[in-house]
């Protein structure tokens, strides 16, 4: 499984990002060395479908698709139960990487 955060130089939530999906993945029975891509341009940031950072990717497709909001060389914020956050909630994560799976994209 190629496992990647993409990130803004600077970002605040990179090392919660990466603590978060390792744990994620480490439950799961999934453990994988965890990739971090560091976003500098818009140019970047267009040809890889960054919606802001950090984003998680799982061979190449971002857990949280955007649709089309087009890039951003910006904080990302994640609706939760809790309101919005800079990180998804351990449990969106895990259900979006299944959904992943389980559609045959993992």
């Amino acid at each position: 499984m190629d496992v990647e955060i993409l990130v803004v130089p600077g970002c605040p939530n990179e090392q919660p990002a990466i603590d978060l999906l390792g744990r994620v993945l480490a439950d799961a029975g999934h453990p994988s060395e965890i990739r971090i891509s560091v976003i500098r341009t818009e140019k970047q940031a267009e040809r890889r479908g960054f919606r802001g950072s950090p984003s998680f990717f799982v061979n190449g497709t971002d857990l949280f698709p955007a649709g089309d909001l087009g890039s951003a060389m910006a904080c990302r914020i994640y609706p939760t139960r809790t309101g919005l956050h800079g990180l998804p909630s351990r449990d969106d994560l895990i259900n979006a990487i299944r959904t992943l799976l389980a559609h045959g994209e993992g």
